[in-house]
């Protein structure tokens, strides 16, 4: 068994490129990238409801093609450090769909921390986003939330580089993704992998997770949160196997940048830590005392687990959120939905190639960690490879039960998502399906070189070369398959109309044009444009939130009954000498559009400005200004 999990380890022998062929291949791949690239670009719409819409015909072949070529050089000999370089552009690649295509990006949280940003980079306010009543607990709070610790990240690069912060905000989070997680992945697996080629190809596997993807396409807390957990896991694992304060500190100092980027990946790090804690005390226990040391082991994992169910549930302390535990989602199910959610989780309301794309490679990873554990030996880089193994399938089931508990036992949580907790187990499950792939690699690589031990040896090494690169091409063929695959799987083939250009554009006519304070009545859509230009409840510039129930409530009045005198209520806000009224045709509908604007017209309401796209007019700003006495 040790024989054949080192083999499993090292997988096959990747110099199946010409060295002479090895450039050209290189060089084709660059023209294929920029080629996808360009096909992106030339997808972008100024008014669209998802990428799929208006996604160029020609992207998907060229995007599964360019897959293709760069799998060959990472099956080739080039050196690990190039092969990197190229996987970080094919992941670059995969993560700014929304940004390139979208006028602002996809809508809502991203462009709703953009609005609060906006106030830090401008300098409207100074002590960080203000979370509500300024109690003690809430203060302390708000000093480590994660969207004060993106907005001053964000702030200090745009300054830094001098980048205009609109865009500065929407790429910030698909660059740093597709730049560090494939650079983390390969950390993570050679933190316990001697094959660097392994390494580099679970920096590519992470694509194979839809999660993994759309995760990395905006701009929240969040997502940065899940790219510090990536680094503190690298951290983690090194601790395992080093002695000394340095060990300890870099993990720590790398959990803490976790914790405030956002809460959940804060919980969730912490209770790996402590799992690391116990489980390399156990290796040092576990010959003097092996009952005693297993005890612990299980308890620090139960611990572990019961950690975000408890955490979230004490967050009604410092939110309005009032999670608790339930029987109610339960009581809901029949038996058999019971068990087909227990056994496949949100996975069961997906259609079967949805399924299987979000399901199948986490299975392979988890079987890679039954390998690799039965396979382990307890010396060496044996044990390393098993201490890992062993850390990160605990850390796996952990994910895998606190999702069913978030799933089935709790309601009111602080977030919809529950599958955000795929992204942790994904990414703990990447470098054992990268350990699967090169296993069946080396394994299929083993029997076509058989062939050259028959008679006629000359014709049949021939053979057997052509063999392994037909081979290979064939598991590229197929590895890139299910890349594209997940991407297409990722991103939404259905959703609202985005932000849209004559949106932005509007706003920007109002603030250029605008020469004393005013407030703007509009629709949550609006909203987002505005606070993305100007901020949230700028005083000089007053966009109100999109979580704010009197901004909606002063568009529905006006919606209902076009009068001054609401305009006039508006205004009162931010002490505003002017106010706009933003109506858009798609939003309300032609009926309703033209119905507003007969009334404002009755009502004496001037028309300030209209914005046509494509000959059609698709928004309207009436305007009312009160001159003082």
């Amino acid at each position: 068994m040790v024989a054949e999990a080192d083999h499993f380890s090292k997988g096959p022998n990747r110099r199946y490129v010409n060295h002479r062929h090895l450039h050209m291949l290189e060089l084709l791949y660059s023209f294929m990238a920029v080629l996808s690239f360009y096909l992106l670009f030339l997808s972008r719409s100024e008014e669209v409801h998802t990428v799929w819409e208006v996604m160029h015909p020609a992207f998907i072949p060229v995007f599964f093609a360019t897959t293709v070529l760069l799998l060959a050089i990472i099956f080739s000999s080039e050196q690990a450090e190039h092969k990197l370089l190229l996987i970080i552009i094919h992941s670059i690649l995969s993560h700014v769909f929304f940004v390139v295509i979208f006028p602002a990006g996809y809508f809502g949280a991203q462009q709703a921390t953009l609005g609060k940003t906006r106030l830090v980079y401008d300098n409207v306010i100074f002590d960080g986003i203000p979370l509500g009543p300024e109690t003690i607990l809430v203060q302390a709070f708000n000093w480590f939330r994660g969207i004060n610790f993106q907005a001053a990240l964000s702030v200090v690069l745009a300054r830094m580089f001098g980048i205009d912060f609109f865009w500065g905000h929407l790429f910030f989070v698909p660059l740093m993704w597709g730049t560090f997680v494939p650079v983390t992945a390969f950390l993570v697996t050679r933190a316990f992998c001697e094959d660097k080629n392994v390494s580099v190809l679970s920096s590519l596997l992470v694509s194979l997770f839809p999660t993994s993807i759309i995760w990395g396409t905006y701009s929240v807390k969040n997502s940065l949160g899940f790219i510090f957990f990536f680094c503190s896991l690298y951290f983690i694992l090194k601790y395992l196997f080093t002695s000394g304060p340095k060990a300890s500190f870099l993990m720590m100092i790398s959990s803490f940048a976790t914790v405030v980027s956002h809460p959940l990946t804060g919980i969730v790090i912490v209770s790996l830590v402590l799992l690391a804690i116990i489980l390399k005390n156990y290796e040092n226990e576990k010959a003097k005392n092996p009952l005693s040391a297993k005890i612990s082991l299980l308890l620090s994992f139960l611990i572990s687990t019961s950690l975000l169910p408890l955490a979230l549930v004490s967050f009604r302390l410092v939110s309005t959120f009032n999670t608790n535990f339930s029987l109610d989602k339960l009581y809901e199910l029949s038996p058999t939905q019971i068990v087909g959610e227990l056994i496949l989780g949100q996975c069961i309301d997906f259609s079967l190639g949805g399924a299987l794309i979000c399901s199948l490679a986490p299975l392979v990873g988890f079987i890679g960690m039954i390998y690799l554990l039965r396979s382990g030996v307890n010396a060496g880089p044996d044990k390393t490879r098993r201490v890992s193994t062993l850390f990160l399938f605990m850390g796996f089931l952990m994910v895998l039960v606190d999702y069913r508990i978030l799933r089935l036992f709790m309601v009111n949580l602080p977030f919809r998502e529950v599958d955000r907790l795929w992204v942790f187990r994904d990414f703990m499950a990447t470098p054992f399906v990268a350990f699967v792939v090169s296993g069946i690699v080396a394994s299929l690589q083993r029997i076509t070189s058989k062939l050259g031990r028959i008679r006629a040896q000359f014709l049949f090494s021939k053979l057997s070369s052509a063999s392994r690169a037909i081979l290979i091409f064939a598991i590229a063929i197929l590895l890139s398959g299910w890349i594209t695959a997940s991407v297409h799987f990722a991103y939404p083939h259905q959703g609202p109309l985005q932000t849209t250009s004559y949106e932005l554009e509007a706003v920007k006519y109002i603030e250029t044009n605008a020469n004393e304070s005013y407030v703007v009545i509009s629709d949550l859509w609006m909203m987002y444009a505005g606070g993305m230009i100007v901020g949230v409840h700028n005083p000089r510039a007053y966009y109100f939130s999109t979580s704010e129930p009197e901004g909606v409530a002063l568009f529905n009045e006006m919606k209902m009954n076009v009068s001054i005198d609401t305009m006039v209520e508006a205004m009162e806000y931010n002490n505003a000498t002017s106010a706009y009224f933003i109506i858009e045709e798609p939003r309300l509908g032609e009926e309703e559009y033209n119905r507003i604007i007969q009334q404002a017209q009755l009502n004496g309401l001037q028309t300030y400005k209209t914005f046509l796209y494509r000959g059609e007019e698709k928004l309207r700003i009436f305007h009312h200004k009160e001159f003082p006495e």
